[in-house]
């Protein structure tokens, strides 16, 4: 387990460690490594196995500090983003929690087995007050904060929360995470309030609501590496994007706002084929996608390309003819958007604003 360091120690990429060069090289490339360098980029070429349909998946780090993937709407972004999607869909209306932690009881949870049992008893908790199915993801960092900041967010189903029960919620965790509380109560003994512990708890009624907090959930917010590198180093492969529960097969309970997308990016997200490419099933023809061995992304241009979003794409078959003119091949290319996308019939979301 990693001890809480004092600020005022805190390691660079280049002294973290000192017992050797070889490790010391490894970690600082680790750390450094990122998405920035688009030349150097590599793909997933993937073909379904019915009608021969191919894509491609860009590969990317996804690491919080990455110049890339921390962005909001970048890769790794919307992928976490439709990866949850078609979860809360199902979802009437939703209740959004974050459960914090004390600053006097942080330094205990700076490793990979802590948080995950942290996150475990959590999900227990919320399992105790009927929600049978949910997601969790954890955020390392505040909005405006550098210092180390662990707090869960939990989306499940579910409407209004009668105040005794979060005063409950409010006690349960306290005593998960070990923390004195001061409980206030009425003349009756009643428990009016608890102070030593925080729990926000938010209503989210509509689909513009659930949307708006999914896309807020799934970003990144350890920007630096240097804002905690013991940290950064131990969070490496850690799993964050935790579902609970088996009754994830209903039908949609609300459909995609046309015309929206959540992304600053500006790019453009099929989110209907998105998700059927997570699950390795073709958006056209619905067969089983077999993915190969990763290529260097360069080698996309010597194909026709049209972008589904979240990093996929479809590789358009047969090559244009050499000896056509520019505006000729600019309309072969529109008509083949055009085929490609009445062929899906699925919804492409282009404007997804909080």
């Amino acid at each position: 387990m990693v001890t809480g360091i004092k600020k005022e120690n805190k390691k660079s990429a280049e002294n973290y460690l000192d017992v050797g060069d070889n490790v010391h090289a490894n970690v600082c490339n680790w750390l450094d490594s990122n998405c920035g360098d688009s030349d150097n980029r590599w793909f997933i070429p993937g073909t379904c196995e019915a009608h021969g349909h191919k894509y491609a998946k860009t590969i990317v780090c996804g690491k919080e500090w990455c110049p890339e993937c921390s962005k909001k709407g970048s890769i790794a972004h919307n992928r976490r983003y439709v990866r949850w999607l078609g979860k809360i869909r199902q979802f009437k209306r939703m209740r959004y929690i974050v459960l914090t932690i004390p600053d006097s009881a942080r330094w205990k949870y700076r490793s990979k087995v802590d948080l995950t049992e942290l996150g475990r008893s959590a999900q227990i908790m919320m399992i105790k007050y009927g929600y049978k199915r949910g997601l969790r993801r954890w955020h390392w960092f505040g909005e405006r904060s550098t210092v180390w900041n662990p707090h869960l967010n939990i989306l499940v189903e579910g409407g209004y929360i009668k105040a005794e029960t979060l005063i409950q919620i409010k006690i349960d965790w306290a005593g998960i995470l070990n923390v004195p509380i001061q409980i206030e109560r009425y003349e009756n003994n009643k428990v009016k309030a608890v102070h030593g512990i925080d729990i926000k708890c938010e209503y989210k009624p509509t689909p513009a609501d659930m949307l708006g907090c999914l896309f807020y959930v799934t970003r990144s917010t350890f920007h630096d590496y240097n804002w905690d590198i013991d940290m950064a180093m131990e969070l490496r492969n850690f799993r964050n994007m935790v579902v609970w529960g088996r009754d994830w097969k209903q039908e949609a309970a609300w459909d995609l706002p046309a015309g929206e997308r959540h992304a600053d990016g500006g790019e453009v997200v099929d989110v209907a084929s998105v998700e059927k490419l997570i699950e390795h099933t073709c958006p056209i023809c619905n067969s089983k996608i077999t993915w190969n061995k990763a290529l260097p992304e360069k080698l996309l241009r010597l194909s026709d390309t049209l972008e589904i979003g979240a990093g996929y794409k479809y590789v358009v078959q047969g090559k244009q003819p050499v000896h056509l003119a520019d505006d000729v091949k600019s309309n072969l290319h529109k008509m083949r958007m055009i085929w490609y996308m009445r062929t899906l019939g699925g919804v492409v979301i282009e404007d997804l604003k909080n």
